[in-house]
């Protein structure tokens, strides 16, 4: 199934929208003509295919729910009882997830209802329960029962049509009416029929997270900051305001990593933060005439919001996650003092 570089994605308001492609199945695909091509996709204001939205299985099992507004993806990981995961599409077969109790991962999109991640995990569509939607309108409720499908069309006056699984995430059902269609999850949102029709699932968003701790991780490189300089931080909010800038110390070592636990004088949401700044105060110190403006390396940065534990339960900035800063954030020198940061 290839892609089709002469698409786009798809961003509007508060809309689920969807990466629109095209897909072009094998040629022993059944029920799709060899090197057709199929738009599973259009640019409408309704809930349309995405290629991500949804609930995955991980080793058979339900688990990680991807719900993607733009090219931003929110993965809730409760499942497991790992906190909240958030990434971005990077291109038409690429996402980027930043897990905060972990570390940032590339999947790989196959087209099929699969994601193959860069440590060795695989994500797949398995599913067809649910209530589903033709051209935007609530329709077909699917009941899965091990590998047999019933499908109540009621909704269009039809009858109901029975299936059975015929291999993971693809399916063959029998429509009274109508004729027989074998249909392919594309996604655990996505039906892409044989006949071309797509029926989608919308995805309930998961709840903002509001929390009033922070963890900060650092990691500094070859140039120090010791000799009594110290690093501040400011959360800088949509609404204009920005919190009062709080310490994060000083007298860390070359190539050393600093973690620091903050509580703010409220509870904020991720979505209520617009970006974070990281001043340096290398001024030489009053009394110490050998002191000069230090410079410092900062050489990894990853700031989260935290639970009352200060385990992270939501991203908020990680360098790793930054195409721009993933080898390097700043050096900080008398002339560069700070660095402004967008949440991600």
């Amino acid at each position: 199934m290839a892609f089709h570089k002469s698409t786009a994605a798809l961003l509007s308001g508060t809309t689920l929208i969807a990466l629109a492609y095209s897909i072009t199945p094998p040629s022993n695909a059944a029920g799709f003509p060899p090197g057709q091509s199929v738009r599973i996709a259009q640019a409408t204001s309704r809930t349309v295919c995405s290629p991500v939205n949804g609930q995955w299985y991980v080793s058979g099992g339900p688990g990680p729910i991807i719900t993607q507004s733009g090219d931003r993806l929110i993965v809730d990981m409760s499942a497991y009882g790992r906190p909240t995961a958030t990434g971005r599409i990077l291109s038409l077969t690429q996402v980027q997830v930043t897990f905060p109790d972990d570390a940032t991962f590339v999947g790989t999109l196959n087209g099929r209802g699969q994601i193959n991640w860069n440590n060795g995990n695989v994500w797949r569509a398995l599913s067809f329960a649910g209530i589903w939607q033709d051209e935007g309108t609530p329709g077909p409720v699917v009941t899965q029962s091990g590998d047999r499908l019933s499908v109540n069309m009621s909704s269009y006056r039809r009858p109901t049509a029975t299936g059975t699984i015929t291999a993971p995430g693809n399916t063959r059902v029998n429509f009274p009416d109508d004729a027989t269609h074998n249909g392919t999850l594309v996604s655990p949102s996505c039906i892409q029929w044989s006949n071309g029709k797509t029926w989608t699932k919308a995805v309930a968003t998961p709840a903002v997270t509001n929390a009033q701790n922070v963890l900060v991780k650092l990691t500094t490189g070859s140039s120090d900051l010791r000799g009594g300089n110290n690093a501040f931080i400011t959360f800088n909010l949509t609404d204009g305001t920005s919190t009062t800038e709080i310490i994060l110390g000083g007298g860390f070592g070359q190539n050393s990593v600093v973690r620091k636990n903050i509580t703010l004088p409220r509870a904020i949401s991720p979505d209520q933060i617009r970006s974070v700044t990281v001043r340096h105060d290398g001024t030489p110190r009053p009394g110490h005439p050998v002191d000069t403006y230090d410079n410092w390396d900062l050489q990894r940065l990853s700031v989260s919001l935290a639970d009352r534990s200060f385990n992270p339960i939501a991203n908020i900035y990680n360098s790793v996650s930054d195409p721009s800063r993933g080898r390097f954030v700043q050096r900080f020198t008398g002339v560069d003092r700070q660095i402004v940061l967008p949440r991600q």
